[in-house]
């Protein structure tokens, strides 16, 4: 006898459609200075909730826990000073509607969603006499030695890793969310690409990267060289990547790359029986460029 087509159609409603149930989780990754900041903002643009690893490292930091053992491990040479914590910036963002910036991205590894609920700015919270870390002497050391940053990744990827977790759990609970991004420039080495349906590799000429970071931090070809030693080379990454987003271009250009790749994950998704997926588009009238 021929199947049921009522029991087919319960089968594929029943069948999970991601890895985390409802909704995508897009990794994201590419060079220091490739703009993986503006690429997340276009899909927050279009309903997706951004979990920047950044964000979530620096909140992890300010818990007093973790920064009682990265003080142990570090030293007192880490040590700024004492800090009134208010909780406001707890690894939690709004994202903005525009573009965003191409060249806030830093080196370590929060969460921006495009709609934010106040208690969960509350995960890593400071005490009011905790101590801050100096992020800066942090990055001298760990940057200069790699066993060293081996020792901090120990101490603070397990808590981020579980908080990218807790954030893709409330996201998926929220019916108006039509997926996650996961902005991680270390998500391959730190193994978070396992938390991920597909993985995005936001690509970006040499010139233009550096051109980038000497304006927002003042970089020059030896600190790129620097960071990007202790990452994996590039190559590696775009290579283990499912789709690539050139951005060397206009807004414009780069707008139409990621509703390129988010019609691409519909229709893989369609491919795989996961069914419709629920993209809540802006009003963008513009032609997608070859690249």
């Amino acid at each position: 006898m021929p199947p049921d087509p009522e029991q087919i159609d319960t089968e594929r409603r029943d069948r999970p459609r991601w890895i985390h149930g409802r909704i995508p989780v897009v990794g994201l990754v590419g060079g220091i200075g490739a703009g993986k900041s503006r690429v997340a903002a276009e899909f927050a643009r279009r309903g997706f909730c951004v979990v920047e690893a950044d964000r979530i490292g620096h909140a992890v930091l300010r818990d007093p826990e973790i920064a009682r053992r990265v003080i142990a491990a570090f030293g007192d040479r880490i040590v700024a000073s004492p800090v009134a914590g208010n909780g406001s910036s707890n690894g939690l963002k709004k994202a903005s509607s525009s573009n965003g910036s191409a060249t806030n991205e830093t080196d370590s590894s929060g969460y921006a969603p495009n709609r934010a609920s106040s208690k969960d700015s509350r995960r890593f919270d400071s005490n009011s006499n905790s101590i801050e870390i100096d992020r800066r002497a942090l990055g001298r050391i760990v940057f200069a030695d790699p066993a060293e940053l081996r020792r901090l990744e120990a101490i603070v990827h397990p808590p981020m890793r579980s908080e990218f977790e807790r954030l893709i759990r409330s996201a998926v609970a929220d019916q108006t969310v039509v997926g996650v991004v996961i902005d991680a420039a270390i998500l391959f080495e730190a193994q978070w690409n396992d938390l991920c349906d597909y993985v995005v590799f936001v690509d970006s000429s040499r010139p233009v990267r550096l051109a980038r970071l000497a304006v927002a931090r003042g970089y020059g070809e030896a600190d790129l060289a620097a960071r990007e030693a202790t990452q994996t080379p590039l190559e590696s990454k775009l290579s283990r990547a499912d789709f690539v987003v050139e951005n060397d271009g206009s807004e414009a250009d780069l707008a139409a790359r990621v509703d390129r790749v988010i019609a691409e994950i519909g229709s893989r998704s369609e491919a795989a029986g996961r069914g419709d997926f629920d993209l809540v588009s802006p009003s963008i009238d513009v032609p997608i460029s070859n690249g």
